[in-house]
């Protein structure tokens, strides 16, 4: 063989066996590489922001201060709009930097749940979570001069719904703010509003308040305690199954969407609240927290999930804030949902925990890590991820917290009313509602259709023969119930033009609002609701009817004004 051929096979077989060699070295390199390209993806901050919101009243922009929703929009100029927290949100990105901000979509509705959500992205795969047209079209919801839920699903009846899927795939930050009525209206439905076996009105109505007060006496508050609760652990179970084939469904529209879960709340200094707190203890014998435990256990349901799926769960309600002593960012009258600056805070504290670089020494990292504080923590490490792109704003945590602020304090800057509020103030403040507006809507839901309104009055012959006149009435919602039963009702009242709806809540909202000052907790309970809706029938209807009705209400009178026995002093005649 041939010098020159001798090498030339030499360096053949020494080439194949380094190739050979390196080979799965080449492999992994490549497959690193892979992986690596995939996590960047995964974890890749936004510059750039295409918003999109969904939920239920927690993101519509409702409170107390109008009563009504105001989700805001973008126009094609990029102008903003809405009380939300969302539109807040949206509002601060544009304000660090006004390319920051591509796009802003809030459809949130009031009085959806997660199967409502499911059916708008997949009518035939989820129809148990079909909303009523009524519901939709109402003022409250449909409303182009506040948001864009009209022009985006337009009409219910539809088999899909275009707009929406393109909103998702567009989008690449989302937040979803949604459980809260499952678990408030599964405690909603659990509550009779008058007595049970309600008399022939109004002949024996003397001998059912005695019996009812029997029967208060005498309940069985375990039964009723398991009762409450297994209910409630079921809907939790249901709603993180729901919140599960949510997530799935989204990732399998838009898999580079963010997306970020929001822990539920509820504002635990408002009437309505301490009301509820109230009857459940009293009436049910259920403890004072009840109510914030099963948040507390929604909060942890959602967070599991969240967790499971890769997504972000945040909780924006800082403990140290948001309690019972607050009076500017929660609810204090006859709503659950916070206030206006409520919706600032919440926007403010979402930014920071999207932006805020975690692996940078910073104090507001370090209050973010506080369990007693926040409940988006597990085992020491935050539930969430940064997604924003802090570079885009500043150069530290620092420097964005105080262009954020404009050089001021959080609290201060939160309590200042910027220009943006006070532009949104001016554009609703001739559309506000009152409470019984809102109520209106509240009850055109469709978790409202649920509630049994014969089993509100219990098995009285009068009322089942009166809600036997309703057609179909398990297909419709509460409100649709109330105005049948009104109409039936209509030639015996006083004055045929009464509306009745509005003068049975208006008596409502005065009685929350009286009951719960301070110092009439032992009086809150479902008797004495049902007294004062009793005494407004009687002022509604003719004399014939109406003055029998007052003559029995005074027995009643007598009996709820008798003191309650203790149950320290129960246990003391007991002994004896």
């Amino acid at each position: 063989m041939k010098s020159g051929n001798k090498n030339s096979f030499l360096s053949r077989k020494i080439l194949k066996i380094t190739t050979l060699t390196f080979a799965p070295f080449s492999v992994f390199s490549t497959l690193v590489a892979a992986s690596c390209t995939q996590i960047n993806s995964e974890n890749s901050l936004l510059s750039k922001v295409n918003y999109l919101a969904i939920g239920d009243a927690a993101a519509t922009g409702m409170s107390e201060e109008t009563y009504r929703d105001f989700q805001g929009k973008m126009d094609e100029a990029g102008n903003l709009s809405g009380q939300s927290y969302p539109a807040f949100f949206a509002h601060f990105l544009q304000k660090l930097n006004k390319n920051s901000l591509v796009s802003y979509d809030n459809l949130a509705v009031n009085g959806t749940s997660v199967q409502n959500w499911l059916y708008l992205i997949n009518p035939k795969k989820y129809p148990k979570g079909k909303l009523s047209q009524t519901f939709l079209n109402s003022n409250l919801t449909k409303n182009d001069k506040f948001n864009e839920i009209g022009a985006v699903f337009g009409e219910l009846e539809n088999q899909s719904f275009p707009n929406f899927i393109q909103k998702i795939k567009k989008a690449n930050l989302l937040t979803v703010s949604l459980g809260f009525d499952e678990i408030f209206f599964t405690i909603m439905k659990k509550i009779s509003i008058v007595p049970s076996n309600l008399p022939n009105i109004p002949d024996d109505l003397k001998k059912l308040l005695d019996q009812h007060k029997k029967n208060i006496e005498q309940t069985d508050s375990v039964k009723t305690k398991k009762d409450f609760k297994d209910e409630i652990d079921e809907k939790i179970s249901e709603l993180k199954e729901d919140f599960d084939n949510l997530i799935k469904e989204l990732k399998s529209i838009n898999s580079q969407l963010k997306i970020n879960l929001i822990g539920i709340y509820f504002s635990p200094s408002s009437s309505i609240t301490k009301f509820l707190r109230y009857v459940l203890h009293n009436d049910f014998k259920l403890d004072l927290d009840f109510f914030d435990k099963n948040i507390d256990k929604t909060n942890s349901a959602i967070r599991e999930i969240a967790l499971k799926n890769n997504v972000n769960y945040v909780d924006v309600y800082d403990k140290s804030l948001w309690n019972e002593k607050d009076s500017k960012f929660s609810a204090t009258k006859l709503g659950v949902y916070p206030k206006l600056k409520g919706q600032k805070k919440i926007a403010h504290q979402l930014l920071l925990k999207l932006a805020l670089d975690q692996n940078e020494n910073n104090k507001n990292i370090d209050e973010f890590k506080k369990t007693s504080n926040f409940n988006d923590i597990v085992d020491g490490k935050l539930t969430y991820k940064n997604i924003i792109d802090i570079s885009h704003f500043a150069k530290s945590n620092q420097e964005l917290l105080e262009k954020l602020n404009q050089g001021e304090k959080t609290a201060e800057f939160i309590d200042k009313n910027s220009n943006f509020e006070k532009e949104q103030e001016e554009k609703i403040k001739d559309s506000k509602l009152t409470p019984t507006e809102l109520f209106k809507n509240f009850i055109s839901s469709d978790f409202s259709s649920d509630i049994d309104i014969s089993k509100l009055f219990g098995n009285d012959p009068f009322f089942s023969q009166l809600f036997s006149n309703i057609p179909d009435s398990n297909s419709k919602t509460f409100l649709e119930k109330i105005n049948f039963i009104a109409e039936i009702l209509k030639p015996l009242f006083k004055n045929k033009e009464t509306n009745f709806f509005d003068e049975i809540f208006k008596s409502f909202f005065e009685f929350i609002e009286s009951i719960t000052k301070p110092g009439k907790e032992d009086k809150i309970s479902l008797l004495t609701f049902s007294f004062e809706i009793l005494k407004k029938f009687s002022t509604l209807f003719v004399p014939q009817i109406g003055d029998k009705i007052k003559e029995a209400l005074k027995h009643f009178e007598q009996i709820s004004s008798k003191p309650k026995q203790t149950d320290e002093k129960k246990a003391k005649l007991a002994k004896k």
